[in-house]
């Protein structure tokens, strides 16, 4: 893997409530020589019930979303309007309670490793979901591969994008329905259709809320409002009433029965299969 090719801007999300983990993340850069930017996050539990509104406006089959997921949405634009105004074509994206593989550093300092027509890498995984991952894949160095996601993929803890793309999330996201995550990594609800996010595997991070192992953030680290909140795939409706629950109801036996035979035909005719991404260190 080349490391003298194109540079990337590096940005970690960073409550200021939260010193502890900003001390944590620029050790971890500090470490492997790479000089990152904090972005202050958005603390959801400050925001106002009507700026809430504002940006997460009631929409009939979504729930409304938490302060804090709120805020965590904003942060990341924080973080892709830094991009967009950056110096360079590709930036790197990190939340504060993460940790990095001992060859981390050739994936943050260049993407020549990152084929031509791919704009969005998920760097880190929370190894307990299982996930669609193309058949087809990428070789990288060490034995890891790249390989494009099929399904949501949970967590926004550590990506990089292009100056395009994020400059395109942010126009498709002054208003959100969906936790960030989904608007990423997940192709249903994907803020830009067509956009193919790619996964790295095994992952080159991981956050210490996924993590079954040892704790590597500093003792007494304080609990960041970025993590509280976070919802699943199963909490995305809102109650709903009428014709449409009618519908829903009519519908279910249908969608269980996708759910319960998805794993077993999903593979057999398509181009994805189903795979628990782990991280290595």
């Amino acid at each position: 893997m080349q490391t003298n090719a194109v540079t990337i801007s590096h940005y970690y999300i960073n409550l200021d409530s939260s010193p502890a983990r900003r001390a944590h993340m620029e050790s971890l850069f500090q470490k492997i020589g790479i000089t990152a930017q904090r972005i202050q996050a958005v603390d959801g539990q400050q925001l106002t019930d009507d700026a809430c509104r504002l940006i997460n406006p009631t929409r009939p089959g979504f729930r409304t979303l938490s302060k804090p997921e709120v805020g965590c949405f904003q942060s990341h634009r924080r973080a892709w309007q830094h991009i967009v105004d950056g110096p360079h074509e590709w930036g790197c994206v990190c939340e504060d309670d993460l940790t990095f593989s001992d060859d981390i550093r050739p994936y943050l300092t260049d993407t020549a490793w990152i084929p031509a027509g791919i704009a969005l890498v998920k760097l880190e995984s929370v190894p307990q979901q299982r996930v669609l991952v193309s058949k087809r894949q990428i070789p990288l160095a060490d034995g890891r591969v790249l390989a494009s996601l099929g399904s949501t993929s949970f967590g926004t803890g550590f990506y990089l994008l292009t100056q395009d793309v994020a400059a395109g999330f942010l126009a498709a996201t002054e208003q959100c329905v969906m936790p960030v995550d989904h608007v990423l990594f997940d192709p249903l609800h994907a803020a830009l259709p067509g956009l193919a996010a790619f996964q790295v595997i095994p992952s080159v991070g991981i956050q210490q809320v996924v993590l079954d192992g040892p704790a590597f953030l500093p003792a007494g680290a304080e609990v960041s409002g970025l993590e509280a909140g976070r919802v699943r795939a199963k909490d995305m409706t809102r109650k709903i009433r009428g014709l449409a629950k009618l519908k829903r109801e009519l519908l279910r036996p249908f969608r269980q029965f996708i759910t319960l035979t998805d794993p077993l035909w999903r593979p057999l005719f398509s181009r994805y299969q189903w795979q628990n991404i782990h991280f290595r260190r």
